[in-house]
């Protein structure tokens, strides 16, 4: 089976949702101006997490991150 037909078939197994998702990842992905946010927009929201959230993003981060499973490789 060539790489490919490979893609096509895990492509065919994803919901609608999944398959418009990935439509719109590769369709961005082919911009030649495809950058990210402006300044601007990054700016925007800057602070707009608040320290709670961003020590359990941390937390999340350290102890579900930083650690390898046997079980998928």
């Amino acid at each position: 089976m060539s790489v490919l037909d490979q893609i096509a078939g895990q492509i065919e197994s994803l919901s609608p949702h999944d398959k418009k998702a990935l439509m719109l990842r590769l369709t961005e992905g082919q911009s030649a101006n495809s950058k990210g946010p402006s300044g601007a927009e990054f700016l925007a929201n800057l602070g707009t997490l608040d320290e709670v959230s961003a020590r359990e993003m941390i937390e999340a981060i350290e102890s579900g991150c930083e650690s390898v499973d046997a079980s998928e490789w």
